[in-house]
């Protein structure tokens, strides 16, 4: 239970300024051609000599932002599209680079988060609050080499780490909106626990748009616990737990009236070793994430469940001024239940796991030129073995830098497209073949002072065997372009 009050903390927002012009289209061949310039004022966008495009988001940027959920702050990014059903809480969906939204990988400190046992493994981002979020960092372009499986429009990377600065705030203007955020911290001589808390409930309109004095309700619930303890000056281990649960009314197509209800519930629990020596740094993790989805409609529940286990290890060296050298391995294990009370009343359930390993290699051939390689090969129990790769090449020049890189992607069929079902009578097809895409990116960047740069990008990706539902034959396909 969260307390209710009437006192209203007035908080001056300033907001960020980002600025997209872009030509992205779709054709009958599952191709993306985009041109695009990009001007804005920041000085986190940037290509890394290890070739990773990241985009930085901190708490203090966050804050600046306004923003309440983390919709209001992936509009301010180029290269992202969202769209929402509806008011806060209401399902969302983020559309990198052209691509679908089921083309985007979701993480939580490194950790693949997307829940399987949704339509296409989509992430719905209309559930994601920022109270306990420490900093948002976005990966345009495929990604597959870097993180895995789902990243061929890009990734997006939630990090929960400790604030450790003490802190309570409340914003409310009547007793069904309110705002909560705290955090406490307790530091030790080899050791530091954290807990943010954070809530957000709403009265808002109709999801429908009319008039109706009809309203939608959402309350959301976040709880994040870190932990690091230090045992030398090489070795660290940590600890993180997130719980969030997201209640919201959705309207039907037939009625003004709430149609029915939605209770999402998540877990992520993570365990870390990190051990770092000189230029060598080593982690261990082990991850277990949980996802529970209910809507009922008029006493009808129909209910979504998957669990993911997973085990990763990660290697990185400067194997001098020059060379840098990455390396890892993953295994996870997805098990889903899917529970339909409609017109086709059925209940399935199915589990595969997928076991990767990944490297990459970075050389400074001239004092102002390098050159990334990246691969990765995963083995899953349905689709086989399937490789990604990716190079890419970039000079600094006095006032700017030119590179050109070439990626492919990778998207293997999740839970619901092989075991799922649904109110329609869909029920999945256990013999579909992963997606897959090629991407080819020429990009500059132009730097005007520490503050103010302009970034022209162009690129090409093409998607094969791309999976869809069709309503029609209540079968998925798979479509080769």
């Amino acid at each position: 239970m969260f307390l209710r009050t009437t006192i209203i903390f007035f908080i001056l927002i300033s907001n960020l300024y980002a600025e997209k012009f872009e030509n992205c289209k779709w054709d009958n061949m599952n191709e993306i051609s985009c041109v695009e310039i990009i001007g804005h004022i920041s000085n986190n966008s940037q290509y890394s000599r290890s070739g990773i495009n990241k985009i930085i988001i901190n708490k203090k940027q966050i804050e600046e932002i306004g923003a309440v959920d983390l919709i209001d702050v992936l509009k301010t990014i180029p290269d992202i599209n969202i769209t929402q059903s509806g008011p806060k809480g209401q399902q969302a969906s983020m559309f990198m680079r052209g691509t679908g939204s089921n083309h985007t990988l979701v993480m939580i400190n490194g950790i693949a988060i997307n829940d399987q046992s949704t339509t296409q493994g989509l992430h719905d981002f209309g559930v994601d609050f920022v109270q306990t979020i420490q900093q948002i960092e976005v990966y345009p372009g495929s990604s597959a080499t870097h993180f895995g499986t789902n990243a061929i429009g890009g990734a997006v990377n939630i990090i929960l780490t400790g604030d450790y600065k003490d802190s309570l705030s409340l914003a409310t203007d009547n007793s069904a909106n309110y705002e909560f955020f705290g955090n406490k911290a307790f530091i030790y001589d080899d050791s530091s626990l954290n807990i943010k808390i954070g809530s957000v409930q709403n009265e808002t309109i109709s999801a429908r748009g009319n008039k109706s004095d009809e309203k939608d309700g959402l309350k959301n619930y976040s709880t994040n616990i870190n932990y690091e303890k230090f045992f030398n000056e090489n070795l660290r281990f940590y600890n993180t737990v997130y719980l969030r649960q997201t209640k919201a009314e959705y309207d039907n197509s037939n009625t003004n009236q709430t149609g029915y209800e939605g209770d999402n519930k998540m877990g992520s629990l993570q365990f870390g070793l990190e051990n770092q020596i000189d230029t060598q740094k080593a982690n261990y993790i082990f991850y277990y994430n949980v996802y529970d989805r209910k809507y009922d409609e008029r006493g009808t529940i129909d209910k979504y469940e998957s669990e993911v286990l997973g085990i990763k290890y990660d290697l990185s060296r400067m194997i001098n001024e020059k060379i840098s050298f990455g390396a890892g391995s993953e295994y996870k294990y997805d098990w889903g239940y899917f529970d339909n009370k409609g017109s086709y009343e059925a209940s399935t359930r199915g589990h595969f796991d997928n076991f990767a390993l990944y490297g990459n290699l970075g050389w400074n051939i001239f004092e102002n030129s390098n050159i990334s390689l990246f691969g990765r090969g995963d083995k899953h129990k349905q689709t086989g073995t399937n490789n990604t790769y990716k190079l890419n090449f970039e000079h600094g020049f006095e006032k700017f830098n030119l590179g050109i890189s070439y990626m492919t992607g990778l998207r293997n069929p999740t839970l619901y497209e092989m075991f799922g079902t649904d109110n329609w009578g869909y029920s999945g097809n256990r013999n579909l073949r992963p997606e897959k895409s090629n991407t080819y990116e020429i990009y500059s960047k132009i730097i005007f002072n520490k503050n103010l740069n302009l970034t022209l990008r162009a690129f090409r990706s093409n998607i094969q065997n791309n999976i869809s539902i069709s309503k029609s034959n209540l079968k998925t396909r798979s479509f080769v372009g």
